[in-house]
């Protein structure tokens, strides 16, 4: 039995586990484009259907396929926000630096779309923070032009710079004053110097750790060889 792509989307889009998986054995190819590129997968993904990525991916569904628009399951799932079905994605291998026609990473979408706790959860799982678009816009710049203090403010503690600038020749800060307000833009601007004063400061205590542990590993030897030389001046 041959299924419309109509029937196909309708699936795709309600997480419908065994309609998908009837298709499939039907001889529905498993990455089939449906619609504008989508496949089932990513249109799973981008409804948040956790279980029916899980059981497309065992099917052999290609994690790293992109849509018309240069977005895989994973991309789809982050601009939409459904953080469970992000994580299964990367736990499924998806590549967490997959950029789309504007070349916007899975972390660059989730914050433009405010969603703070998935982009944290991506920074956690690796991915880079200051990552540039092509429009030369970080994670930090697409959350500060929708006027999202919150995302911005810990992407800031997260480690994101603050001294990138756009094609427009704006700064994070200048982007969140535009469009939050200026006070949210200064104080963006404030964090943004102290946790750099902050890295740089651990920066220079790993540093200084690193130095003593050496220092500390040449005086044991050190001392090692003395011993053995006045273990040889006892025998003499």
């Amino acid at each position: 039995m041959a299924y419309s792509a109509r029937a196909l989307l309708g699936f795709a889009e309600d997480g419908d586990v065994s309609s998908i998986a009837d298709a499939l054995d039907a001889g529905t190819a498993v990455d089939a484009p449906i619609a504008k590129g989508k496949t089932l997968l990513i249109i799973a993904a981008e409804k948040g259907h956790t279980e029916a990525c899980r059981m497309l991916v065992r099917k052999g569904a290609c994690l790293e396929t992109q849509s018309d628009a240069g977005r895989t399951a994973l991309s789809v799932a982050c601009f939409s926000g459904h953080t469970d079905t992000a994580l299964a994605l990367l736990d499924l291998g998806a590549n967490l630096e997959t950029l789309d026609v504007h070349c916007q990473t899975p972390l660059i979408l989730a914050a433009w779309q405010g969603h703070t706790a998935l982009a944290v959860a991506l920074v956690k799982r690796g991915a880079k923070i200051n990552a540039l678009s092509s429009n030369r816009m970080t994670a930090l710049m697409a959350a500060a032009s929708e006027g999202d203090v919150e995302t911005s403010m810990m992407l800031v503690e997260l480690g994101a710079g603050a001294a990138f600038v756009s094609n427009a020749g704006l700064t994070a800060a200048q982007l969140l004053s535009n469009q939050a307000s200026p006070e949210a833009g200064a104080a963006l601007a404030e964090r943004a110097e102290a946790a750099a004063r902050e890295r740089a400061a651990a920066e220079a205590e790993r540093q200084r750790r690193i130095r003593m542990a050496r220092l500390d590993a040449a005086l044991v030897s050190l001392e090692k060889e003395v011993c053995k030389l006045e273990a040889r001046s006892a025998t003499i």
